[in-house]
């Protein structure tokens, strides 16, 4: 009986060390997620091993070979110790002593990067290779596995549309603006960024949700977790099908450069996997004002400062366009077209009076210029006065109204000049775009 039991385990020794050379004294089984998402949460891959030798597995190391972009996550093996891992998608780990008839699970964690993405979209197959090489009977043997094959699962990032995309409008206008972006890949995203890169022309006072950041004309907007509880099915994540809204308030600055490049863009280990692109602008319709003045002037037969002459100017916007920053030079001249302060008669800037299509309204006298002491006018003797005008609209008609006086003269001094006035002025459009009033006689002196 003694005799068959050892022929037995002679037998069956002989038959292990047969198979030495095929190495296959260990089973390995190597499973894996079968969905991976590019710069998604952690997956677990698992390797199991199962010992059913007579001969217990010593200098065991775990080989792991992941696809490009797929990284085992540094810390997070169990059952095992790190050995080298100097190439994450290539990592060593030491194993423990294998006793015979013994099972054992290793458990590591992946994450996957742009470069998988791109691997994958060469048409690769993905797969992981798990080679164990140890020693057992005082002999070097390895096994290996390979895994199912599984999915890279891919955000895809869309911006739909743009609310006010072309916006008709002035300097100084506030306005809202809404981009709408949606997830139309299966996988799912914890966050994005949105940035917006504008022009020096506009400002952007506000934004609906995110984390918002600016420098000089760039916004950025990392959107989190946060912003996506109320959107979709209400989790964390920005999932496929679901859209969300970034609103922005805009205040026009200028009209220099307002134009807006948005982009919507995903990505992990400080690359960029995927992005989507638009633009929005603001258009200045109407922009040129047209500005034309007409003169009245009235001369009493009477001099001296109790006797007013009344004039006027009509001014009219013929153009489209509205005529901001209107300045208005009214001043006293004969014979030539600038100011001569020797004629013997006054600008009383006290009696300005204005109407806006009829309606009075408030005007605004800058600054005056005096005339020469010499010329025997009393009081305060101006001869120059800088008007600043409101905004003029298309078709709107200002009157302006003011008083001069002729000042009496004693004895024989030769010709006598009196009451002969210009104008001149300069507008901008909306635009800051400057034209010119030319200079005109607003009436000619007396003498």
């Amino acid at each position: 009986m003694r005799l068959r039991l050892y022929l037995l385990v002679l037998i069956l020794s002989s038959s292990f060390l047969s198979l030495l050379g095929q190495s296959n004294l260990l089973q390995v089984t190597h499973s894996v997620s079968p969905d991976v998402t590019i710069c998604g949460p952690n997956e677990v891959f698992t390797v199991d091993l199962y010992n059913p030798s007579p001969f217990i597995m010593t200098n065991t190391q775990l080989e792991i070979i992941l696809p490009p972009g797929l990284n085992y996550v540094p810390g997070s093996i169990q059952n095992a110790s790190e050995s080298n891992i100097s190439v994450l998608n290539h990592p060593y780990f030491n194993v423990p002593d294998i006793d015979t008839l013994t099972y054992a699970t290793i458990t590591f964690e992946v994450n996957a990067n742009c470069d998988l993405l791109n691997y994958a979209s060469s048409g690769q197959i993905l797969l992981s290779l798990a080679r164990l090489d140890y020693v057992a009977n005082n002999n070097n043997h390895f096994d290996d596995d390979q895994s199912p094959s599984f999915n890279a699962l891919k955000p895809n990032l869309s911006i739909v549309g743009v609310s006010n995309q072309v916006y008709s409008g002035e300097i100084g206008d506030v306005y809202t603006r809404c981009i709408t972006i949606t997830n139309g890949g299966l996988g799912s995203l914890s966050e994005f960024t949105f940035l917006d890169e504008h022009g020096s022309g506009i400002q952007i006072n506000n934004v609906s949700n995110g984390n918002w950041s600016n420098v000089d004309s760039t916004e950025t907007i990392i959107l989190t977790g946060q912003d996506f509880l109320s959107i979709g099915d209400g989790d964390t994540l920005f999932e496929n099908g679901e859209t969300i809204d970034i609103c922005e308030t805009v205040e026009i600055l200028n009209c220099i450069s307002v134009n807006s490049e948005f982009t919507a863009s995903w990505g992990c280990d400080a690359a960029s996997c995927q992005f989507s692109t638009s633009s929005a602008n603001i258009v200045f319709p109407n922009l040129t004002p047209d500005i034309s003045i007409t003169s009245q002037s009235d001369m009493g037969v009477c001099i001296g400062t109790s006797s007013p002459n009344l004039q006027q100017l009509t001014i009219t916007n013929n153009g489209l366009g509205t005529a901001k920053n209107v300045l208005l030079e009214i001043f006293q001249a004969y014979g030539q077209n600038n100011f001569q302060n020797s004629q013997r008669s006054f600008i009383d800037e006290t009696s300005f009076t204005m109407t806006l299509n009829g309606a009075p309204i408030t005007i605004s006298i800058d600054s005056t210029r005096s005339n020469s002491p010499n010329n025997s006018c009393p009081g305060t003797n101006i001869g120059m006065v800088y008007v600043s005008l409101p905004d003029i609209l298309f078709q709107d008609t200002l009157i302006i109204e003011w008083n001069t006086y002729s000042c009496c003269v004693s004895g024989c001094t030769g010709t006598i000049y009196s009451n002969g006035w210009w104008y001149r002025g300069t507008y901008s459009n909306i635009c800051n775009s400057s034209f010119v009033i030319p200079q005109a006689r607003g009436r000619s002196y007396s003498a």
